[in-house]
């Protein structure tokens, strides 16, 4: 299991005389390196055609160290920022040969080490940020792009990607390696689900290119795959014409098991473009904050007609109307070098059945120490989502239900603080949920080993993806964090 320390004693102890050797070349914690596993300046020999650099200072490698959750620090032996393919094929290969692990780090939204390798190499997929080419239906990305850099020049053209996440400072590859949801996903799915095709470099350095038509067990295995068997490099996602405006309202409720139950008869309804579901706190008491909007590009906007889906008259805010750009950004906490961003973040993401839902928040909104950190959570998101609307095979939703809902506890602590009890509480409540059926985004700072790897997609499927390992990454080098096969917690 991962060690949980402040940010502030994990510099100085990255930073102190057991590590004043390493950029120099010596090995980490006095282990002996063999022969054929090359210290960091070696490795930046070796690799010294790349077209891209090669870093193993100190600043370089603390930062791969580290991410958005600043849980889990792993010192990489290097750093590399790739500025081809053929350079992170050129990587991979040569890891491959001499055992040493490699992780894909977009722009560092994982909040578990899910995108570090200890003593291994973390590319940088910054580096790849072109956008090829944008068509009537669908764009051809690199994967370091980010969403909103995509939405920017979509939008231009009148398009736009029928999911996008809240955060658009998300890269396209990391995304599309874990799943990738919005408030759109209850009509579209997940981001995964809007994949064309996929350019890829498999765990012996082979590049790829697959679709539902070409190479599909690999296709299938790297969408949601969370890069345990290729790295994506390129993507073509889905496009369609973007509105120039939505309209929203806001209905607040005081009673969980009425907003749970409208919910629902909204998410049925299909009338809606924009869903979201929050739960605030006044005074320490929930409540319950229903969001519904549709999109549109004429000169009025359109009627929400929240009679029609079932919503009380109570409670209700005016619509409002907004610029679907700004709609887009709505979001910037999250965002690299923003106000929050050094902030520790233990995020839990669970998607439960229907049925569990209403007693699963009541036990979990009875006791306060269960849902905050040191401060209040900065998002506490419930919403429902039809589960046919899933259809990515590694993307884990529940589906004894006609719907689901989605439950996201975004919480930080003080710089500080002790974060080791958020981490187990996660641990708790994924375990309670599980044990009732719910399913876990395992983009959530909730420690997993292989066992709970194997309950998680359950028999059939983990079967194909043990196949899919030995396949596609026989050396089983790529994407250590989440320790799927073992390794790093």
């Amino acid at each position: 299991m991962a060690v949980t320390i402040s940010r502030r004693d994990f510099n100085g102890q990255l930073l102190g005389a057991a590590y004043a050797g390493i950029a120099a070349g010596a090995p980490a914690s006095g282990v002996s390196l063999s022969p054929s596993r090359p210290t960091a300046e070696g490795l930046r020999r070796d690799l010294s055609r790349l077209a891209g650099r090669v870093l193993v200072d100190d600043t370089s490698r603390l930062d791969a160290a580290d991410d958005f959750g600043h849980l889990v620090h792993r010192l990489p032996l290097a750093v590399v920022s790739p500025s081809s393919v053929e350079d992170v094929a050129a990587v991979v290969e040569y890891a491959s040969r001499r055992g040493i692990t490699v992780a894909m780090n977009g722009n560092s939204h994982s909040v578990h080490g899910q995108a570090q390798a200890r003593d291994g190499i973390v590319m940088l997929s910054r580096g790849l940020g072109t956008i090829h080419d944008i068509g009537d239906s669908r764009a051809n990305v690199d994967a370091g792009v980010t969403w909103g850099q995509l939405a920017k020049a979509t939008f231009a053209r009148g398009l736009t990607a029928p999911v996008m996440t809240e955060f658009q400072d998300l890269s396209i590859g990391g995304t599309l390696s874990v799943g990738g949801v919005g408030p759109s996903s209850h009509r579209f799915g997940a981001q995964v689900d809007r994949v064309l095709e996929l350019e890829v470099v498999t765990g012996t350095g082979e590049r790829v290119r697959c679709s539902r038509d070409q190479r599909r067990e690999l296709f299938d295995a790297v969408l949601a795959g969370f890069g345990q068997f290729a790295l994506i490099v390129r993507a073509v996602v889905r496009l369609v014409p973007a509105p120039e405006r939505v309209v929203f309202q806001d209905v607040h409720y005081g009673d969980l098991q009425a907003y749970l139950s409208d919910f629902g008869r909204v998410l049925l309804s299909e009338a809606f473009d924009h869903q979201l579901g929050h739960a605030l706190f006044d005074a320490g008491r929930p409540r319950f904050r229903l969001q519904v909007g549709r999109f549109f590009s004429s000169a009025t906007p359109p009627a929400l007609d929240l009679e029609r889906a079932g919503l009380p008259w109570a409670g209700r805010s005016e619509p409002a109307v907004e610029s679907y750009w700004d709609y887009l950004n709505r979001r910037a906490s999250a965002t690299r070098g923003g106000a929050r961003w050094h902030l520790p973040h233990a995020t839990l993401y669970l998607f439960l059945p229907a049925a569990q839902t209403q007693a699963f928040l009541t036990h979990l909104l009875a006791d306060p120490a269960r849902y905050e950190g040191a401060d209040h959570p900065t998002l506490f998101g419930v919403l429902p989502w039809d589960p046919k609307r899933f259809q990515c095979p590694l993307f884990r939703v529940p589906r004894r239900d006609e719907h689901f809902f989605a439950i996201y506890l975004f919480r930080t602590s003080a710089a500080d603080a002790t974060t080791a009890p958020m981490v187990e509480s996660n641990r708790r409540l994924y375990e309670r949920a599980r044990d009732g059926g719910a399913t876990l985004y395992p983009i959530s700072a909730v420690p997993l080993g292989p066992r709970d790897w194997e309950r998680h997609f359950g028999p059939e499927v983990w079967r194909d993806v043990t196949r899919a390992k030995r396949a596609f990454d026989p050396s089983g080098i790529l994407t250590p964090g989440p320790a799927m096969f073992g390794g790093q917690q």
